[in-house]
């Protein structure tokens, strides 16, 4: 039997998801979008998963879509999607502002993993809530004030919140609530 297409791996407060086809790039094909959903689901339903660092096995993350498949889907299909696509290299994304930080190869994954600590330790419900900001800050920039005042308002108040201030102001590392 042939192992996972992609596999997940808890280590305390993080769980690592890695796509495993490194035979083909790590590419996505329908079998890989189907685990990496359950993957997902995984994770969400695990309380103790407060991070997720999603990795590649082999020498490459993921080459994306699987030209094979699409290929073999859409004929003329792979090549075009080939045409569409290029090289992007790390200090490109970098300076694009589409990757935070670019390290060596050989520190990827215990950098990732030690930032999705640093992450998992912190205020997740603030996390969240920033995370929903950004997605509709997209939309009429009214309305974004207003759920900004609100998402800090409530926050601010919250248990995070108070323990954040309590922190700052006593200049001690904030010890965050974690629901389990």
């Amino acid at each position: 039997m042939s192992a996972p297409a992609v596999q997940v791996e808890t280590r305390g407060a993080v769980a690592l998801v890695i796509l495993n086809r490194p035979e083909s790039g790590n590419a996505l094909n329908l079998q890989v979008a189907m685990d990496l959903l359950a993957a997902a689901m995984t994770c969400a339903r695990n309380a103790a998963v407060r991070a997720v660092v999603l990795s590649g096995a082999g020498r490459h993350f993921c080459f994306g879509g699987d030209l094979r498949a699409f290929g073999a889907r859409a004929p003329g299909g792979a090549d075009y999607i080939r045409e569409l696509t290029t090289y992007l290299p790390a200090e490109e994304a970098l300076s694009w502002g589409l990757v935070n930080e670019v390290v060596a190869d050989e520190q990827l994954l215990a950098r990732a993993l030690e930032v999705a600590e640093k992450l998992a330790s912190g205020a997740s419900a603030a996390f969240g809530a920033t995370k929903r900001l950004i997605a509709h800050s997209l939309g009429a920039f009214e309305s974004q004030m207003v759920l900004e005042s609100e998402t800090i308002a409530r926050h601010a108040v919250g248990e995070e919140g108070r323990e954040g201030v309590s922190a700052f102001l006593d200049k001690r590392t904030p010890d965050f609530p974690h629901r389990d």
